[in-house]
C-alpha cells in the first residue's frame, strides 16, 4: 500500500471514517518512514459533497493543517482543526453518535405514534417543525413516508461507529447507556437482514413488532 512506496516528507491525508486506534497506528507506522499521516473525516452526505460544502474535521499538527487547507477548500466550507492526530476521528465519532442515536430513537418512536392511532403524515408535519426535529428527522421522515430506504449510508457500514463507541467506552470507562441502547437497535436491524438499506430502515424493526407502518396513505 502507501507505506511501501511512501518517501520521507510525504503528507498522507485520510478523509475516510475509521477507528481512532487505527488512526494512531497508521500515524505511528508512517512516522517511522518520515511520512506524516493526518486524519480529516468529513460530514455532510452526498448532496453537500457534490456542492463542495462538507464539514471537515482535521487531526494533526497546525503547520500541516495550514499546508493542506487549500485542498480542503475544494470540498468543504466548514474546515476545523480539532487538535492532534486522531482528533478528527474522535470528532466524527461524536457527530455520528448523535446522528445514529437520533435515527434509532425515530425507529422506535414513530411506529408507536401509528399504534396509538395517529396519522403518519400529520406526525411528520409536527416533528419536522417542532422541538423534536433534528437532521435525522428532517432527512429520513419524508423518505420513510415514501417507503424509500436506499438514499443514505447502508446500515451495515454505519454500524462501525457503534463498534468504535463501544471500544472507547470500555477503554476509557465512559458510560454510554443511550448509545448502547441504540446499538441494540442497529443489531436487531442487521439481524433482520436490513444491512443494505439506510438508517431509516431501522424503523422496520419496530413496525414489525407493533404490526404497523409509518407510511403515506395509499390512494
Amino acid at each position: 500500500g502507501i507505506a511501501e512506496g511512501a518517501k520521507a516528507g510525504l503528507i498522507v491525508v485520510d478523509l475516510s471514517t475509521i477507528g481512532y486506534m487505527a488512526t494512531l497506528g497508521f500515524a505511528e507506522r508512517l512516522a517511522q518512514q518520515g511520512v506524516v499521516f493526518v486524519d480529516a473525516p468529513v460530514s455532510g452526505m452526498e448532496a453537500r459533497a457534490k456542492d463542495g460544502t462538507l464539514t471537515v474535521m482535521f487531526g494533526g499538527d497546525e503547520a500541516v493543517f495550514q499546508t493542506v487547507y487549500p485542498v480542503f477548500q475544494a470540498i468543504g466550507n466548514t474546515i476545523i482543526h480539532m487538535g492532534k492526530v486522531g482528533s478528527g476521528q474522535l470528532t466524527k465519532l461524536i457527530n455520528q453518535l448523535l446522528f445514529n442515536t437520533a435515527c434509532a430513537a425515530m425507529a422506535e418512536i414513530l411506529p408507536m405514534a401509528v399504534k396509538l392511532g395517529l396519522d403518519p403524515e400529520k406526525i411528520a408535519q409536527v416533528i419536522v417543525t417542532g422541538t423534536g426535529r433534528s437532521f435525522a428527522v428532517e432527512f429520513f421522515t419524508p423518505r420513510i413516508l415514501d417507503n424509500k430506504f436506499d438514499e443514505g449510508y447502508p446500515l451495515k457500514h454505519a454500524y462501525k461507529d457503534m463498534i468504535s463507541a463501544a471500544e472507547i467506552s470500555a477503554h476509557q470507562r465512559i458510560p454510554l447507556p443511550m448509545v448502547q441502547a441504540a446499538t441494540t437497535t442497529y443489531q436487531m436491524a442487521l439481524a433482520q437482514g436490513l444491512g443494505d438499506e439506510d438508517k431509516g430502515a431501522m424503523i422496520k424493526v419496530f413496525e414489525r413488532i407493533l404490526g404497523v407502518e409509518f407510511r403515506k396513505k395509499k390512494g
